[in-house]
């Protein structure tokens, strides 16, 4: 198993923190939130990690020397991260992997749960719903959507920010990209690509069944992060 890490955007919301840092290398406790993550995927058994850099990637490239392969997205000032998993497909590099948000502290479980989750393509959800953020959608117990804009009576959880894709859906999502129009390819989410899925049986959601996680995109969210999730977090995160 493989992981795919978003780590290329600038975090203008967090900044002066993040003016000239990767908001993935802020401290939550004794490391950075990137480290914390590795921890996770290391407990998940994802032997391979490649981030996708682009807003001072050679700090990220330093500071994780040796522990991940990189892939540079130079328009991430102008594109969002549907670009960036784009840059990973056009590599040539296969499934089974992992594409996730590189902002999450989290419990190891959740990860653990989302491999080991049969599906075509599984998403990891909350059913807890929370503002500001992605929201899952169904109908007849099927994914019919993920985004922030949703019809209210149809949203059924919070998503991580995390898929898992089989080696079939990564195909089949490297040749759906170029169908998208431009605008949609520069500017959206990496979700835009799981559109070929919704409302099948190949789309799985794994819950996270309560387990503690947060995304940091705030100085809100960081204060949370440091004062209410990682103490609940600290004492499962296996050691480096």
């Amino acid at each position: 198993m493989k992981a795919i890490l978003l780590a290329a955007g600038s975090s203008r919301r967090l900044q002066p923190l993040t003016r000239d840092l990767p908001k993935s290398l802020l401290y939550v406790g004794n490391r950075p939130v990137i480290d914390h993550l590795f921890t996770c995927l290391d407990y998940a058994g994802v032997t391979e990690k490649i981030v996708v850099t682009g807003f001072e990637q050679k700090k990220i490239e330093e500071h994780l020397r040796g522990r991940a392969t990189f892939i540079h997205n130079p328009e991430f000032a102008t594109t969002n991260n549907l670009q960036s998993l784009s840059r990973v497909l056009d590599s040539g590099i296969e499934g089974p992997f992992l594409c996730l948000h590189v902002d999450l502290l989290l419990h190891p479980d959740i990860l653990k749960r989302v491999v080991e989750t049969s599906g075509r393509v599984v998403i990891c959800a909350d059913q807890e719903l929370l503002e500001e953020t992605m929201k899952v959608a169904t109908q007849s117990g099927r994914v019919s959507g993920i985004g922030k804009e949703l019809n209210p009576e149809t949203v059924s959880g919070t998503f991580l920010g995390i898929a898992k894709f089989d080696a079939q859906a990564v195909a089949r999502i490297r040749e759906g990209i170029p169908l998208l129009d431009e605008e949609t390819r520069r500017s959206a989410y990496f979700t835009a690509a799981l559109q070929p899925f919704y409302g099948g049986s190949q789309m799985v959601i794994c819950w996270t069944a309560g387990l503690p996680w947060i995304e940091i995109d705030t100085f809100e969210d960081l204060e949370r992060a440091r004062s209410e999730v990682f103490p609940l977090i600290e004492a499962v995160l296996l050691p480096e």
